[in-house]
Parts: C-alpha cells; structure tokens; sequence
C-alpha cells in the first residue's frame, strides 16, 4: 500500500515539476506584456539585441522592463526547450541552469549573443563524438562569456562583425566545457558557479590577446532606478509559486523541509535527487526570499530592485535545488556584509557589491562544510576579491562573482585543511 502511494506520489510530482520552467516563461512574458505597450516592447527589445552587454548592464534601461522581461522569457524558453527535446530529467542542476538563463538574461545575456555559443558547444560534443545532451548544462552556462559576441556586433564595423561573433561565439561554448571539467578539481566543488571560475580564465585570456592587439573592452554602467515595483511583484509572483507548488508536492510541515538543511551543499548536491521535489521548491521560495528581503532592508539606504539585482535573487533561488539553503548562505553573506562595513573603499550601496553580497552565496558549502566561522571568512575574502577581477576579462565574463568564488577556494581552502589537520595532530 505504501509503494503504491508513493509511487502515486512520484507521478504526481513530475508534471507539476515540469512544468515550473514553462510556467516561468509564461510569467516573465506576462509581466512584459503588461509593462510596456506593444510596439515599444518590441523596439526595446531590438535595442537589447544590438547593445553591449558586459558587466555592468541593465537591459531595463537600453530597452525598458518590458523588453528585458521579454528577453529574459525568450532566453529561458529556448534553453527550456533544448533541455526538454533532450528528454533529460528535471532535477536541481536543472534548475540551477535554467534559472540563472532567465536570470542573467536581465544581466547581458540576450537571445542573439547565445546562440553561436550554444553552437559552438554542439560542435564540442560532435568532436568528442557524444551527445549534446552530456553538455547542454555546461554550454548553458558557457553563455556567460556572451557580451564578447555583443561586443563585436557593437564595435566592429560592417560585416566584419558576423565573422566575429561566429567566430568567438563558437570558440567559448567549444573551450569551456572542457576548462570546467579541470577547474572543478582546483576548489574540489566549493564554488556551486563552476564555469564562472573556468569561464574568467578563458576571459582573461581572450582580454589580454586582444589588447595586445590594441582591443580593450570597456563597458558603460547601466544601473536602472525606476522600474523596482514592477520587479517586485514579479519576484513576489516566482516566490510564492515555488512555495505553493512546493506545498502541494507535500512539503506541508517543518519535518518535511528540515532534512534538506543537513547538506553541506557541496557539489555534486542535487536537493531534487537527494530530497524530493517538494523540499526543494520550499527551499529555492525561502532561499530567494531571503535574498529580495535583504535588498528590501537596503530600500530606505535607496537601493531599487532592478534587472542585474533580480537576476541576483533569481540566481539565489536556482541554486537552491543545486546546493544552497538558508542555513549555509547565510554565514557567507553575514561576511560579506562586514566586509562592507568594515572596507571603505568598498561603498554600502555600490552596484558591484550589492550584487557581490547575494552571488558570493556560491561559497556556500564551505560554511555547510566548515562552519558558520569559515563561511563568514569566505564572504569577506569574497567581498574584497571580487572587486579586483573584472578588469581582468574586462567585464565579459557575467559570472565574475564565480570567478571570484573560485579564487577564494583556492586561496582558502588550503588554509582550512592545514589549521584542520594540524588541530587533529595536536593531543
């Protein structure tokens, strides 16, 4: 009897699972529909599609909210799309992926500067002679190095820029898988935003082969003001969808949620796999709302949702189905937030660090594995690192923050495991 209820259970859960991604798209189209008329949503749009793109640009403001939303709709429903004619399984890298598409779609990324980076990562897996669907994940995310396309489109004169755009396009979704595949070994899955760490390599390199060429990539500040309402009550729509959904999975009581919290978050840590989907829909609505409630605390300093910050939230609640929780994010945003204070020339309410205080939460498995101590020592380092390394792919590369992670890891953890193992040898 219980085999068959919980077999019932599972069918269940699998089109209600499904369908959170399409929902989302519907969402996020829905929002840009209502925010702007018709014909300025779609010339807003276009402006987004032949803009630069680098760190740090709101598309809300080259193109209006609308038009940013619409993108972020069209963004996700494409990769959507790919992952599900693969016939490949929902689970919480899924979900890690597909919402850091929608999110960082309000962040650089548009649907024309992917696609020679999805083509690019087709080619990689016809050279290994295996199926796309082992590196769709990855090619996804290699999507972050996309402002180089934009930035040829913009820059380049004539049709010069098609070559080129082809031409970088396909070499990153091409080099980064396998870039990722080595760097994942140098912070031994303590950086959930793996490909941002291979991804600022491949970045720096690009950077510094072009301004030996004297090319040098320089992208304006767009940080919007005027559309946080708007943001906010598409935030509280996501949020509390996840919740209700993750509420009619099953996840009814706190002893239905709290076996979750006991994971480090240490990659490879798959919440829907290891916990359920129920679970893992509550923990993505209460790890998202903790990031929209610390930019509400920052309201009456004059901080303003806007698209980089929702892609933040967006990012943060991802990831809750791929090694985030409540309780080891917030160790690491507690020290980044004392770096912060502490460090004057980092300013309390500057874009970058906003953004840096919700994305070092990609450090989150060394608080999970380490302590709260060593989770506020890694926001710190991560605070201050972060503000260092996007002159080095001259903002190209969208996941700095994970870039930044990595370097962390590989400073830190050696640190760690000495202290450690020298308190070990101690009588």
């Amino acid at each position: 009897m219980k085999k068959t209820a919980a077999s019932s259970r599972s069918d269940r859960q699998s089109p209600v699972l499904r369908g959170v991604l399409p929902a989302l798209c519907v969402v996020l189209a829905a929002f840009a529909f209502v925010s702007q008329p018709p014909r300025e949503l779609l010339h807003g749009f276009w402006q987004i599609l032949i803009s630069d793109a680098g760190l740090i640009t709101d598309p809300a403001v080259t193109g209006g909210a609308g038009a940013a939303l619409l993108n972020a709709a069209l963004v996700l429903a494409l990769s959507t799309a790919l992952v599900y004619a693969m016939h490949l399984p929902v689970t919480g890298l899924t979900f890690a992926c597909l919402f850091m598409m929608a999110g960082f779609s309000l962040l650089g990324k548009n649907l024309l500067n992917i696609l020679p980076v999805l083509l690019g990562g087709w080619l990689y897996a016809k050279f290994q002679g295996e199926p796309f669907s082992k590196y769709i994940y990855q090619t996804l995310f290699s999507t972050c190095l996309s402002p180089l396309v934009s930035f040829w489109l913009v820059h380049l004169p004539g049709w010069w820029c098609i070559p080129a755009m082809l031409f970088s396009g396909v070499a990153i979704g091409f080099f980064v898988p396998p870039i990722a595949g080595y760097t994942v070994k140098l912070h031994q899955g303590f950086d959930l935003y793996n490909v941002g760490f291979a991804a600022g390599f491949l970045g720096l390199g690009i950077a510094s082969i072009c301004k030996g060429l004297g090319v040098e990539f320089v992208t304006e500040l767009q940080w919007g003001f005027e559309d946080h309402e708007t943001f906010l009550w598409l935030l509280r729509v996501i949020l509390l969808g996840l919740l209700l959904a993750g509420i009619y999975l099953g996840c009814r009581r706190p002893r239905d949620y709290t076996p979750l919290l006991r994971h480090s978050g240490r990659s490879v840590a798959d919440f829907i796999l290891m916990d359920g989907a129920a679970p893992t829909l509550v923990n993505m609505a209460f790890t998202g709302g903790i990031g929209l409630a610390y930019l509400l605390a920052l309201y009456p300093f004059g901080v303003r949702l806007n698209g980089p910050l929702v892609c933040c939230v967006l990012s943060m609640t991802g990831f809750a189905a791929f090694g985030k929780h409540p309780k080891n994010i917030l160790p690491v945003m507690a020290g980044a937030c004392l770096a912060k204070a502490l460090l004057v020339a980092v300013p309390f309410t500057a874009p970058g660090p906003l953004l840096a205080v919700l994305f070092c939460t990609g450090l989150a498995p060394i608080a999970g594995q380490f302590g709260v101590f060593w989770g506020m020592v890694a926001g710190f380092l991560h605070m201050t690192i972060v503000q260092n390394t996007s002159i080095l792919h001259g903002g190209m590369n969208l996941y700095n923050n994970g870039f930044a992670a990595g370097l962390v890891c590989v400073l830190l953890l050696p640190i760690i495991e000495a202290l450690r193992s020298r308190s070990k040898e101690e009588p």
